[in-house]
């Protein structure tokens, strides 16, 4: 058998991995995973979720994943060791902190080993419930003040988030759903998880493909040789791949994964 045009392939998990619809990976998916390792392809995940998230979703690490970006890059391990981390400037933190009071929006703070939410909201209850997630647990965000903070959700809308980010100096966001905001370092991103990734493992970023379907992954379609959007994605990350492929529910990923050669058939 020849070898595999793309020597690793990195996939985003909700949404592109896990169907929104059924809250499962398509049968075509694991399937496809599987044959991919067996024929010497690199997997990794890369995912704006946490570790403790991830083990709780049904069948995600049942693979033989290589290495996993979280936190939409802000910590990336091989299972076990940490590879590259990137917290929020303390500054940043604290200005969050009081301005989510100010203002009365409820945040998710995640850390190395926990997370926590300042409320269980309405909002929150709803965005929990869309990716099959169940609610953290409250906290006090206070703790984030003397702990490393790696990701931050904020629960509000497009206009309240610019409201409350507006006296941060060195931080991102990204939507990932109508009340829902990731905000990392300024100098965070998937992108910056897969080239620290393809670094530390000696593949090109020409030889590596990725799959995504959110704001969040369009950076890292971008910067790989192939990057893949999915049919149900948004129109963001449509327009930063080089091909879209078929809705998840629709085996987009095996059929892409095909269609350029990784398989046959």
């Amino acid at each position: 058998m020849n070898a595999a045009p793309y020597q690793a392939v990195f996939f985003d998990i909700d949404g592109t991995l896990v169907s929104h619809r059924t809250g499962s990976i398509p049968q075509s998916a694991k399937e496809t995973l599987l044959a991919l390792h067996e024929r010497g392809v690199r997997l990794f995940v890369s995912t704006g979720r946490h570790i403790s998230e991830i083990r709780r979703l049904a069948g995600v690490l049942d693979f033989p994943w290589d290495g996993l970006i979280t936190l939409n890059g802000q910590y990336c391990f091989d299972g076990k060791t940490p590879y590259y981390a990137q917290a929020i400037e303390p500054e940043d933190v604290a200005r969050l902190v009081r301005r989510s009071r100010e203002l009365q929006i409820p945040c998710k703070f995640v850390e190395e080993e926990s997370m926590y939410v300042s409320a269980h909201t309405d909002v929150v209850r709803r965005v929990q419930a869309d990716i099959h997630t169940p609610l953290p647990e409250l906290g006090d965000l206070s703790h984030g003040l003397t702990h490393p903070v790696y990701l931050i959700v904020t629960y509000c809308t497009p206009a309240q988030q610019t409201e409350l980010l507006a006296p941060l100096g060195h931080v991102r966001s990204t939507i990932w759903n109508p009340f829902a905001f990731d905000v990392i370092h300024e100098d965070g991103s998937k992108e910056k998880g897969v080239r620290m990734t393809c670094r530390r493992y000696g593949i090109p970023l020409e030889r590596a493909m990725a799959f995504g379907d959110g704001e969040n992954d369009a950076d890292m379609l971008r910067c790989v040789g192939m990057g893949i959007a999915m049919g149900n994605g948004a129109e963001v990350a449509k327009r930063a791949a080089r091909f879209v492929t078929r809705d998840i529910d629709e085996d987009g990923v095996a059929w892409a994964v095909r269609r350029f050669g990784l398989l046959p058939g």
